[in-house]
């Protein structure tokens, strides 16, 4: 086995750095080079403990298994962990990654294509969000173990991976025979709670951080500035356009003039008995009572009472872009995914009777029709 020292030369004014080596099955020695001295140093390591442990004879037989190019890559990340070049938690969370690739461990990297890889990825039953966060995972071991110093990996086989989005579906939305139920049995704040949720289509979160500030009684509207966030606290809605001002009725208006007598000097409309924001958790039992007790079909949880709101809206004409502004979305097209269906259905039926306008305007010609 030939395993030489690093040594150095000069191309076009920069310094590289290199050294050879060659093992019993390689036919000629090979090179392996850069202009970072810090990184051939760390290379020339890897591979000899490489080498020492056997993993580099396979690897030129082009059949070195997926597992063994992942241990040495968690190897050499656990070394720039402990060096300060990466933090503890991206480590842990690589080690986790890696461990998603459990059915390829086996497989020698040459036959693994990215089909493999996909379909591996489609299968876990987790958020997209946490799905990326895999798919850039093993894309840093690729990117890793086809670096020119390893070729560990000839062939990018992560390319053109990526997160599929799931099939869009319709959304169920509780007839206005269940939202008046709900409302019918509701007490206290919970049917001012159930009445401003249908009546503006604002997001749980919202409705937790609105204020007193942001009612105008004599304008009858509400402005939406703020959000409780998964972490309990208050910042920006959810988008851009989260930041909007809604119309609500006369009535409405006045239920909550109502309310704030009652509430005492809380800065919030909607506190708990602390005076912070209430929980989404009691807000959900508050609403579910509310349901239970009236005996109504409800197709899901606090989130229907912001599509019943939409649908509402649908159902009087209102354009998408105005749609859009009112639910806060944060283009046109989400406003179309989510209750695109609902468009049709209301343009089907508005379509039909057109076609049949001025054309059976007489009740008694309708009956002829029928009798024959």
């Amino acid at each position: 086995m030939r395993f030489d020292e690093i040594s150095q030369y000069e191309k076009r004014g920069k310094r590289v750095w290199y050294f050879n080596y060659q093992t019993d099955d390689m036919d000629k020695p090979k090179r392996v080079q850069s202009t970072n001295h810090k990184k051939i140093k760390l290379a020339r390591t890897e591979l000899f403990r490489a080498i020492q442990s056997g993993d580099l004879k396979e690897a030129h037989k082009s059949n070195v298994l997926l597992r063994d190019v992942i241990r040495q890559f968690l190897e050499a990340r656990e070394i720039d962990c402990k060096n300060g070049r990466l933090s503890g938690g991206h480590y842990k969370n690589l080690q986790n990654y890696m461990g998603r690739l459990r059915p390829l461990h086996n497989e020698p990297v040459s036959s693994i294509k990215a089909i493999d890889c996909q379909n591996l990825l489609d299968k876990f039953e987790l958020a997209l969000s946490t799905k990326d966060k895999y798919r850039v995972g093993w894309q840093e071991l690729v990117k890793w173990a086809m670096d020119p110093d390893r070729q560990l990996i000839k062939k990018d086989f992560m390319h053109g991976v990526k997160v599929a989005k799931p099939a869009p579906h319709e959304i169920e939305i509780p007839p206005t025979e269940s939202v008046r139920g709900a409302l019918d049995a509701a007490e206290g704040k919970w049917r001012l709670i159930i009445l401003v949720l249908a009546a503006t289509g604002i997001r749980a979160g919202e409705l937790r951080a609105l204020t007193w500030r942001g009612v105008d009684f004599n304008a009858c509207t509400i402005r939406i500035t703020q959000s409780v966030k998964k972490d309990e606290s208050i910042g920006a809605p959810k988008t851009a356009n989260g930041v909007r001002t809604i119309p609500i009725s006369t009535d409405l208006a006045d239920l909550l003039r109502q309310h704030k007598a009652l509430a005492g000097a809380s800065r919030l409309v909607f506190p708990d008995e602390h005076g912070q924001p209430i929980s989404h958790n009691v807000l959900l039992y508050g609403i579910e009572m509310a349901v239970k007790k009236a005996g109504v079909y409800w197709p899901g949880r606090v989130h229907v009472l912001r599509h019943y709101a939409a649908s509402v809206m649908i159902s009087q004409n209102w354009d998408l872009k105005r749609i859009q502004k009112m639910m806060g979305h944060a283009d046109i097209q989400t406003t179309v995914n989510r209750y695109g269906h609902l468009i049709d259905t209301r343009d089907q039926q508005e379509y039909g009777d057109a076609m049949t306008a001025g054309l059976l305007s007489d009740p008694a010609s309708k009956l002829r029709l029928v009798v024959g």
